[in-house]
């Protein structure tokens, strides 16, 4: 952990003085695949987390990276690793506590306390039966603590730590256009935007029912999507095929 703060130090003064006369900046890589020990050339999503470790998801597992090596995570591995599930993963998330929420293609969720080593498959919690051995699209947590998680075709998923309860949205009980559902974002007024497959974003309204609303142009935003909020009043909606889309929210 302290190579890695280190690198990160160094990195900075690097930034600042790596500038050559014509305002260029010159940056230096580390280039990490399997030769150096990550278990997969296919990286999905990486994290640091608030311990300064590198958390990288690939097609072959999860890896812990210190600054010298790398620790896998999959579901053949031994030791203090058994419980952990999945070898596809799809996305990782550290919550405001520490927590790691480690999202796989077919094996649901892994679950890691921040004083715990090992993790937990979700998949026989009876809390998130609804998700067992689901694609996990995107996991993230709002203002208030609550985890929500994205999935490919179960709907999306709250969990509330403060009672520990699950609460599942779905096209039956809250109009959720589909469950299929990619993305997730709590703007600055407490609104919940959820992108699922569809003609446009899912706005969650005060009587947990979702409201469907539209491009106002003839373009296709029905594929894979991601939310980015960049301001207090515009959404920013990526799309596969079919380029960027800034929705404002006020009107």
């Amino acid at each position: 952990m302290k190579k890695i703060l280190l690198i990160f130090f160094l990195f900075s003064i690097c930034f600042l003085n790596d500038v050559d006369s014509q305002g260029s900046l010159n940056l230096y890589f580390d280039h990490l695949t399997i030769k150096e020990g990550l278990s997969h050339n296919t990286v999905n999503c990486v994290i640091q987390d608030k311990y300064g470790y590198i958390w990288i998801g690939t097609n072959n597992g999860l890896n812990k990276y210190d600054g010298f090596s790398f620790k896998y995570y999959n579901n053949t591995s031994n030791g203090n690793t058994k419980f952990f599930k999945g070898k596809h993963i799809s996305d990782i998330f550290e919550d405001s506590k520490g927590n790691l929420w480690v999202g796989t293609k077919n094996n649901g969720i892994n679950f890691k306390r921040f004083d715990k080593s090992s993790f937990i498959n979700l998949n026989n919690d009876p809390r998130f039966i609804q998700i067992k051995n689901s694609p996990i699209n995107s996991i993230k947590e709002d203002n208030n603590g609550n985890i929500w998680i994205c999935t490919m075709g179960k709907g999306l998923l709250k969990y509330i730590p403060s009672n520990k309860t699950v609460k599942v949205y779905n096209k039956s009980n809250t109009n959720l256009y589909s469950n299929v559902v990619f993305d997730v974002l709590e703007d600055h007024k407490k609104r919940i935007w959820v992108a699922t497959e569809g003609p446009g974003i899912n706005l969650l309204k005060k009587n947990e029912k979702f409201q469907l609303l539209h491009s106002n142009d003839q373009g296709d935003i029905s594929g894979y999507r991601k939310v980015l909020k960049q301001d207090r009043n515009n959404i920013w909606i990526g799309v596969e095929g079919s380029g960027l889309y800034k929705m404002s929210k006020e009107n």
